[in-house]
């Protein structure tokens, strides 16, 4: 159940993903960055991915909030970098298919996905190269912010993008 709950949340992840960073195109000189909220960090990253770049996904009862270094408009951002197996991302909220605002809330979440990238920029030519998924773990914001210690006993982690690859824990 739990490997099929991972699989389904990895695809709302990755529709999601396209809509909100990639887009239909369009042209990128009228985007402007998009002030962010709060903060999430998130530490147990495995150290192969230091110097690398994240990007958060999760869900409350009727949005997603994304994790980022940076949002420029609804088709491209930057991801931000891992050290020390850590990363602190700013947080935005998404409610429909294109409203984007500083996330600022006191949700509570309890399974969310992270894209590791190999490069910074994240947009439609953007290759993920690693996923996590944590699930049975709690973020709690305050304000827009909040942590997760990632462990073998809350998430699971592939490698190889979206098209294999086996899971394997933190």
């Amino acid at each position: 159940m739990k490997n099929k709950r991972f699989w389904l949340v990895l695809l709302v992840m990755v529709l999601a993903f396209g809509m909100t960073f990639v887009g239909c195109g369009g042209d990128d000189k009228d985007d402007t960055s998009i002030p962010g909220g709060g903060t999430l960090t998130l530490t147990g990253i495995p150290s192969e991915y230091n110097g690398k770049y994240a990007v958060f996904m999760g869900e409350t009862d009727d949005a997603m909030i994304i994790g980022a270094k940076s949002l420029s408009g609804s088709t491209s951002g930057k991801a931000a970098k891992i050290s020390g197996g850590s990363v602190s991302l700013t947080l935005w909220i998404v409610t429909g298919e294109t409203n984007i605002k500083a996330y600022k809330g006191n949700d509570t979440i309890t399974e969310g996905s992270i894209m590791i990238f190999a490069q910074e920029a994240a947009n439609e030519n953007t290759s993920i190269i690693a996923y996590g998924d944590f699930f049975d773990a709690q973020i709690k914001f305050s304000n827009g912010n909040g942590s997760l210690v990632l462990t073998s006993d809350n998430s699971e982690f592939g490698e190889g993008g979206f098209s294999g690859g086996g899971v394997e824990p933190f």
